[in-house]
């Protein structure tokens, strides 16, 4: 699994997990899906605070600002890679390579997945607005 995939796939999945629990309808079911939300809630508490995770979202051209729950932890994360970069003096001409991709969000696997289908919903309502926005200005 890549970096940049997971603050996403921890949101996608306690996003599911909340859906769970409200159409559970046996107690079994009900007990099992609160205790792993709360598992998932203790492991994931901090995901957004981790820099290397919020800095490898950010950097993936896929995900971007969509990767955070908030402005505020994009602001800072972006803010972070900015100052990093300013800080850096290039040591040699040669060009940087990129790593070749083989596996994306865009997926067929991916699309089909619960957990990417949120962030594909994210990206709609996003772009929505953004339309709508400059529609009114």
């Amino acid at each position: 699994m890549m970096a940049s995939k997971v603050i996403l796939l921890a949101r996608g999945l306690q996003r599911a997990t909340n859906n769970f629990q409200r159409r559970a309808t046996t107690q079994a079911a009900k007990d099992m899906v609160n205790c792993l939300g709360a598992s998932m809630s203790t492991r994931f508490h901090r995901i957004k605070s981790n820099h290397i995770l919020g800095d490898a979202a950010a950097l993936d051209h896929r995900f971007k600002r969509m990767a955070f729950a908030d402005a505020k932890t994009a602001d800072e994360t972006f803010q972070r890679i900015s100052t990093a970069a300013g800080r850096l003096s290039p040591s040699s001409s040669e060009p940087i390579q990129q790593p070749v991709e083989v596996e994306g969000a865009g997926s067929a696997a991916a699309a089909e997945s619960i957990v990417w289908s949120y962030f594909h919903e994210d990206v709609s309502v996003a772009k929505l607005i953004t339309i709508f926005s400059l529609n009114l200005g």
